[in-house]
């Protein structure tokens, strides 16, 4: 395996454990901690897996501040290390002291809902809503206590000295009912874990802990990381920072780190120069940016004006589309639909805020029916809006008007998407994108022959970690304005670099990057292409049975890893769980004779081979059974669910999802080639077929 002067000098690193010969560190100060800095596409998991083999002796920790990339990285670790979520981190080190109260909170949110706070009493909810975003704000800092300074921007100035002193009292009592492991009140949420793990978890016991996305760290779970008696490798690139820093700066710059040996990998392994050129003139654009330039040591990267992307969707050759948020990958995909040209989603279609827009859209049907004077018609739609929307008025104007006014911008998309769909059949069209990504998903699951589509839709977020040949930028993804808040500006562009850098062979512009990148000094040397060869376009063109003519330059098939966590909740729950009960129940019990035997056997006629053995149904499983038929990615997590005995897997949904490892061969018959990555004659690494999330978030 080829590696770079960079990665052999982080290799070379003398940390202690290496040393001690496997004796403890007796304090956090005997520890060592290692900050790297790694570019976009420099070959982090390529530095991991080998640290990870010269640490063959000693016990490692892998996580990930991103589910997906832990799954993608995990599957190519050796088996000295323990590839763990943080929310599994955080749990394994607070079970002594708070195993009752996890027990009983087996499901943990992201964030601190409102609604979890209803306990409190008679609060307003826009007071709990207030508390609630200064608790989320609390958990990620290093405080010991909420203070008033936690509270959102302006509170001190719109709310008297009472009020203040009222939410700030109630923000202590959440929190002190979260750290009594006896209190059972107040749901927890992953955050608030962390901040728990942070002021009373165990240490950890391993030789080296490895954070993969160390930049979207939190100041809470950094501190808990450094009072740690082992070694750490905090591994991130800042510009790809996605979580919105209050002064503007990545994880890794935080002061909490100050005593860190940094490293940096700036050569990319996964582009050339032109994007190296484009990713370096971006990451300048933060307005807390470091200079340090970009290389490009990878394949030849073609940089393209906006109108070669229907020169792409013309030929059918397939292509990734990233964009900022889910709305705009929503209106792309609309887009398309009309066209008639099919679209992949990134893990599954159904985390996008489908029954938003389809809200929204009924919201201008009942504006429009009602312009028209239909009013029982009218009625029919408005009793299908939900409260959230209903409640901003008595008339679909006034609604219109009050969310034309309202400070919500994910409202605001949703209400502008809508609206341009207002006379089209939108519930027709979700439904067949629906079914689409469904049959898609459910093929793979199954490990059938899957012919994609040439669109592969995704967000920032979802593409994080991933490349593809050729990536088209939508046009949500910006540069910073003057006039945004200094965390906008940063998290704007590092939204824009991020997805940038997922190309490896060619990336299409948008109508603002392209009219942006024209105007630098770079682009004399690396300028715009304006059309594509006809061999160019052949050598991204699917192939005939379902095989890419470019398939071992990078082609991917979606990961349906999120939809495996969806499938495995929804038949998990305990109203699920107590179907599938059911369900054993009537499968152990003596088949009852049904009213269709009954009459048979009196007829005498011959009964149908179905009708003599049909076990005894219920209401219940028949409705789990229609969910599962209309959804045709639960198909086959329906099927495997109803197998097992009802209740939570003792393993959380990895035992559920990962297959059981392959009985152990003999060196040299193949089969742990086929587990691990392989190096092809070239030396190029394959990476093994990606396994599902290591968590259960």
């Amino acid at each position: 395996m080829h590696l770079s002067n960079d990665q052999r000098r982080i290799l070379a690193h003398p940390f202690p454990s290496r040393l001690r010969d496997r004796t403890p560190a007796t304090s956090a100060e005997n520890s060592d901690c290692v900050v790297v800095r790694a570019c976009a596409g420099s070959g982090k998991t390529v530095l991991m897996v080998e640290l990870a083999r010269t640490y063959a002796d000693e016990i490692l920790i892998y996580t990930s501040l991103n589910p997906a990339v832990a799954g993608r990285t995990a599957s190519q670790l050796p088996a000295n290390v323990q590839s763990l979520s943080l929310h599994q981190l955080a749990r394994q080190a607070l079970q002594e002291e708070y195993g009752d109260k996890l027990k009983r909170q087996p499901d943990i949110t992201r964030r601190l809902s409102p609604q979890s706070l209803n306990w409190l009493g008679s609060l307003s909810s826009q007071s709990r809503s207030l508390i609630a975003q200064g608790l989320n704000t609390f958990f990620t800092l290093s405080d010991a206590v909420p203070m008033p300074e936690h509270l959102p921007e302006g509170c001190a100035d719109r709310l008297s000295a009472n009020e203040l002193r009222q939410l700030v009292e109630s923000m202590r009592l959440v929190w002190e009912c979260l750290l009594d492991p006896a209190d059972h009140q107040q749901a927890l949420s992953f955050n608030a874990l962390l901040k728990l793990w942070s002021q009373h978890g165990q240490s950890l016991d391993a030789d080296l802990v490895m954070l993969d996305e160390a930049q979207d760290a939190t100041p809470a779970l950094l501190a808990m990381l450094r009072r740690q008696r082992c070694d750490l490798l905090l591994i991130g690139d800042p510009h790809q920072s996605l979580a919105r820093q209050a002064e503007g700066l990545s994880s890794l710059d935080s002061p909490l780190l100050g005593d860190a040996t940094v490293y940096s990998l700036p050569g990319a392994w996964r582009f050339g120069p032109s994007l190296a050129a484009l990713g370096t003139r971006l990451a300048a654009c933060s307005p807390t940016s470091r200079e340090q330039a970009m290389s490009g040591l990878g394949p030849a990267t073609r940089l393209a004006a906006p109108g070669v992307r229907e020169a792409l969707l013309t030929a059918g050759a397939r292509h990734a589309v990233i964009s900022a948020g889910p709305i705009a990958a929503l209106g792309e995909a609309l887009a398309l639909h009309q066209r008639g040209i099919a679209v992949a989603w990134l893990d599954g279609i159904e985390g996008y805020p489908l029954a938003g827009l389809l809200d929204h859209w009924r919201l201008w049907r009942c504006h429009q029916l009602a312009e028209q004077g239909d009013r029982h018609e009218q009625q029919q739609w408005w009793r299908q809006l939900p409260p959230t929307l209903t409640r901003l008025g008595q008339t679909p104007a006034q609604v219109l008007g009050a969310l034309a006014r309202l400070d919500d911008h994910q409202a605001r998309s949703l209400h502008e998407l809508a609206s341009w769909y207002a006379q089209a059949p939108l519930d027709q069209w979700i439904g067949e994108l629906r079914r689409q990504d469904g049959d898609l998903q459910a093929a793979i699951l199954a490990d059938q022959t899957v012919t994609l589509p040439c669109v592969m839709l995704g967000t920032v977020f979802r593409a994080k970690g991933l490349e593809f040949d050729c990536v088209v930028l939508a046009d949500d993804l910006m540069l910073p304005g003057e006039r945004q808040q200094l965390a906008n500006q940063v998290l704007v562009t590092n939204l824009t670099y991020t997805a940038a850098t997922r190309a490896r062979q060619l990336l299409v512009l948008n109508e603002r990057l392209s009219h942006w990148w024209q105007a630098q000094a770079e682009s004399e040397r690396f300028p715009l292409i304006q059309e594509l060869s006809a061999e160019m376009l052949a050598m991204w063109r699917p192939a005939a049975g379902g095989q890419a003519a470019g398939a071992a330059h990078g082609s991917r098939a979606p990961h349906p890893w999120w939809g495996r966590a969806r499938l495995a909740e929804l038949a998990l729950t305990p109203r699920k769980r107590l179907m599938l009960k059911r369900t054993h129940q009537a499968v152990d019990e003596p088949v009852r004779p049904t009213r269709a035997a009954a009459e048979h056997r009196q007829t005498g006629a011959e009964l149908a081979p179905d009708v003599q053995t049909r076990p005894r149904h219920d209401d219940g499983l028949q409705a789990l059974e229609r969910q599962a038929h209309r959804d045709s990615t639960a198909r086959k997590l329906y099927d495997m669910a109803s197998q097992l005995p009802p209740g939570r897997p003792p393993g959380g949904l990895r035992s559920l999802l990962t297959p059981e490892a392959p009985p152990a061969t003999a060196p040299g018959t193949g089969r742990d080639e086929e587990r691990g990555s392989r190096e092809s004659p070239d030396g190029v690494v394959t990476p093994p077929r990606p396994r599902d999330p290591l968590s259960d978030e």
